[in-house]
C-alpha cells in the first residue's frame, strides 16, 4: 500500500522583535541543547532584547502555520520552531551561517526541508551582502544533516575543528564542527594574480585539498604557489591578538599570531602556552598569515607543542591593507565520541594528518563514522 505523503504548512522569513519569534526561537535552544550557557538565546525576554535585532546579524525564523493537522497532532496557532543567522564578521568581509536550531519535535515532520531552506536563505542572504567570503561551521551530529546541505549548495571543507565546543555543544558530536567555504566568493587573487602559500610537509596536503575543492567550482581558479619549508626566516617581530578566551562557558580560546609586532617567536607563543596550561581550557586554536615566510615558523613552534593542523581558509585574515589566507592550527585536550562526517570533510580530515579510527559507513549515503583520540 503506497504511504501517504504527509506536508506541513510553513514560511520562512526574517526575525522580527515580537513575542512569537522570542518564544519561538528561546524554546527551539531549551528543546535541543540541555543548559545551553549562553542565555540570550535561552531567555525569551533578552532574545526579544538583544538576539533578534543585532546589528551585525540578519536572523530568520520558520513559522508553522496555524490552524492545520500533521501526524495527528493538531496546530492551533501559529508557532515559530527554528531559526538560523548570517552573521558578519571583519568588517563585513566575512559572512558566517550560524548554526540551525530547529524544535526536534517538528523538524522531523515529513514534506518539511526546514533545514534546506534555512541554507537556501541565509546563502541568498550573504550573497547579496557584499560580503567577500562566505563561510559555516555545521557540526557532526544528526547524520551530517547540516554538512550535507551547505555541500548541496557547492560549499567545501576547509579542514575540521576537532572539540572546539566542548561544554557548549556537550553530548553526541555537536562539539566537533567542520568549518566550509562557498567557493563563490568574491576573491582576490585568482588566475593570473598568484600568491605564495607556506606549507610544510604537514600542511601541503591539507592546502592541496582545499584549493582542489574550491577550484573545482570556480571558472577563475584561486592562484597559489606552494613554497615548502621550513627555511631559516628573519622575523622582525610578530603581534599576537587574543580572539576568545572563554574558560568558563566555552572552555576555549583561540589566537591570531602575525607578523609585524614587537614580540619574539617565544614571546608570542607565551599567551598561547598560558592557555594550553589552563585545565579549564580544552580546546586551543592559533591562526597564522600563510602568505608570509614566518608561516614557517610559526607552525613549527606550534608542532613542537603538539598543536596538529586544524584548516587552511583562503583570504580569511585582513591586516594591514592586504588580505591574507589563515592557516590554522589546534590543540584539543579531549578526544571525541563517534562523530558524523560527510565524505569531503572526512577527506579533509585526512588530509590535515590527524590521526583517527574509521567507524565505516555512517547512518545515510555519503557520511561515514570516525572518532579521534
Amino acid at each position: 500500500m503506497e504511504q501517504e505523503q504527509k506536508s506541513v504548512d510553513y514560511h520562512l522569513r526574517p526575525a522580527e522583535p515580537t513575542e512569537l519569534d522570542a518564544q519561538g526561537i528561546a524554546g527551539a535552544y531549551n528543546s535541543v541543547y540541555e543548559d545551553y550557557p549562553f542565555v540570550a538565546f535561552t531567555d525569551p525576554e533578552m532574545v526579544q532584547e538583544e538576539v533578534i535585532p543585532g546589528g551585525d546579524s540578519d536572523n530568520f525564523v520558520v513559522e508553522v502555520d496555524g490552524g492545520q493537522v500533521v501526524d495527528g497532532r493538531e496546530i492551533p496557532e501559529d508557532t515559530v520552531v527554528g531559526t538560523g543567522s548570517v552573521k558578519y564578521h571583519r568588517d563585513g568581509h566575512e559572512a558566517e551561517f550560524g548554526g540551525i536550531v530547529l524544535d526536534p519535535e517538528f523538524q522531523e515532520m515529513d514534506g518539511a526541508p526546514f533545514y534546506q531552506d534555512l541554507v537556501d536563505q541565509r546563502v541568498e542572504t550573504a550573497r547579496e551582502s557584499g560580503a567577500d567570503r562566505y563561510v559555516t561551521h555545521p557540526v557532526s551530529s544528526v547524520h551530517a544533516k547540516t554538512q550535507h546541505g551547505h555541500a548541496k549548495k557547492g560549499a567545501v571543507p576547509e579542514g575540521v575543528s576537532i572539540n572546539k565546543y566542548p561544554e557548549v555543544f556537550q553530548g553526541e558530536g555537536r562539539e566537533t564542527v567542520v568549518p566550509m567555504v562557498y567557493p563563490d566568493g568574491n576573491f582576490q587573487y585568482t588566475d593570473g594574480d598568484s600568491r605564495e602559500v607556506y606549507v610544510t610537509d604537514e600542511t601541503a596536503g591539507l592546502v592541496d585539498n582545499v584549493l582542489s575543492g574550491v577550484n573545482s567550482e570556480r571558472d577563475e581558479t584561486l592562484a597559489r604557489d606552494l613554497e615548502v619549508g621550513p627555511e631559516d626566516v628573519d622575523v622582525d617581530g610578530y603581534s599576537v591578538t587574543e580572539k576568545v578566551y572563554d574558560d568558563e562557558v566555552g572552555r576555549m580560546a583561540s589566537f591570531q599570531v602575525v607578523p609585524g609586532g614587537s614580540k619574539s617567536m617565544d614571546e608570542a607563543m607565551n599567551a598561547i602556552d598560558e592557555a594550553v596550561d589552563d585545565d579549564d581550557v580544552r580546546w586551543v586554536g592559533v591562526e597564522f598569515d600563510a602568505n608570509d615566510e614566518s608561516a614557517w615558523e610559526v607552525s613549527q613552534a606550534l608542532s613542537e607543542r603538539d598543536f596538529t593542523p586544524e584548516r587552511y581558509s583562503p583570504e580569511a585574515i585582513n591586516y594591514g591593507d592586504d588580505v591574507s589566507d589563515a592557516m590554522g592550527y589546534q590543540f584539543h585536550k579531549d578526544g571525541t565520541g563517534e562523530i558524523q562526517l560527510i565524505d569531503s570533510a572526512k577527506e579533509a580530515l585526512e588530509a590535515t594528518g590527524t590521526e583517527f579510527d574509521d567507524r565505516g559507513q555512517g547512518p545515510v549515503p555519503g557520511v561515514q563514522n570516525v572518532s579521534v583520540s
